[in-house]
């Protein structure tokens, strides 16, 4: 058991907390960013007949996350930028934007990998955090074909993060 102030530690009373903090004061920013994301995603999914997601094939998860618009490819180009052919056969929308092969998930919020108290340091910028490899270098340090590190060489990207439901 954790002790955690204002509770006996235990767990019906840490998660009765945390309603009752978020009935009174909502979700933290990020997570309303994160809710917002699936929202357009749903509603593009309505609006295209396409709903994607992402899940780990490694967990028993069905369901990470909702692939929309703004999701991030490893090669750092949004969903929109990747197109389908007419006829939808591939396995993946290819980018227009690069050479990259075809859309591959990786998380764009350190909250869509359980990181969520990294927006609350002081000085931490969303806008610049990266999801790392093993390696610890960024997807962006990985060339999207290969997977391979431009930095270090590790052979490919094996994340050192898990998704928020895993």
């Amino acid at each position: 058991r954790a002790l955690v102030a204002g509770t006996d530690g235990s767990s019906a009373e840490v998660q009765a907390n945390i309603v009752q903090a978020v009935q009174a004061f909502g979700p933290t920013p990020g997570a309303k960013k994160m809710m917002e994301a699936e929202k357009v995603a749903a509603e593009e999914a309505l609006r295209t007949g396409l709903y994607g997601i992402w899940r780990n094939a490694s967990s028993s998860h069905d369901f990470c996350g909702r692939i929309g618009p703004k999701s991030r490819c490893f090669c750092g180009h949004d969903y929109s930028a990747h197109a389908w052919s007419k006829g939808r056969k591939e396995l993946r929308p290819s980018c227009s934007s690069c050479p990259c092969p075809g859309f591959r998930y990786i998380p764009r919020r350190p909250e869509e990998v359980g990181e969520w108290w990294l927006p609350r340091r002081r000085g931490f910028d969303v806008r610049i955090w990266r999801a790392k490899c093993k390696c610890q270098h960024s997807h962006e340090e990985h060339d999207p074909r290969t997977f391979s590190c431009r930095c270090c060489g590790c052979p490919s990207f094996t994340s050192a993060w898990e998704c928020v439901v895993c």
